[in-house]
């Protein structure tokens, strides 16, 4: 019987060194995880914040050499990212645009057979007008778009690495409601199927 117990007591300790050994690869593996998560985000922060700072810098350049104005034609109400609704003089609806980081707008666009929340800049759009908006121009206001890059479909690599990329910012279902329900004009364009492939694939 005195043997039996103590089996049973060293079967009980080792149990307990076995628990507590699973629980430290636990909390280690969950530690381990943690971090890489860490640092995925400070990644994608630093990315961000440099591919914000690299369009700053163009926008910059291109001030010094005068193809965009010096002054800021919107007030500091409007920051880059914003979508606004803009009425232009020759059209009856406002148009949905982006404000960027000098003040000016671009006119936003969705391709067709694509995401359905991601617009894109208007390639049609080359009017100096969107240059020159002032706050008076502003009919509506529609929040912030999450901006992004989406890689042009090519041979080459991603953005940095040779191949074209697109801007989008992505934006809510709810927003794209209000929207078409306050009548402010989104073209959607058809810009081939490559584009839509390239989305429906995971690209960002």
């Amino acid at each position: 019987e005195i043997m039996m117990r103590a089996k049973e007591e060293a079967r009980q300790r080792q149990m307990k060194r076995n628990c507590s050994s699973f629980y430290w690869i636990a909390r280690l593996i969950t530690l381990i995880d943690s971090l890489k998560a860490m640092a995925w985000c400070n990644r994608m922060r630093s990315s961000f914040v440099d591919r914000s700072r690299s369009r700053q810098q163009n926008f910059n350049m291109d001030r010094q050499i005068g193809r965009l104005p010096i002054t800021r034609a919107l007030s500091d109400d409007f920051l880059e990212n914003d979508l606004v609704a803009v009425q232009p003089p020759t059209d009856d609806k406002p148009r949905l645009c982006v404000v960027r980081p000098d003040g000016s707008v671009l006119p936003l666009c969705k391709h067709e057979d694509d995401v359905e929340t991601d617009l894109f800049t208007d390639p049609r759009s080359t009017v100096s007008f969107w240059m020159e908006v002032t706050d008076d121009d502003i009919k509506g206001t529609y929040g912030e778009g999450w901006y992004g890059q989406r890689p042009v479909p090519s041979l080459g690599g991603g953005p940095g690495y040779g191949a074209e990329a697109d801007e989008i910012w992505t934006v809510d279902l709810e927003v794209l409601g209000r929207i078409e329900q306050e009548g402010v004009v989104l073209p959607v364009l058809d810009v081939g199927p490559s584009h839509g492939e390239k989305a429906r694939g995971g690209a960002y």
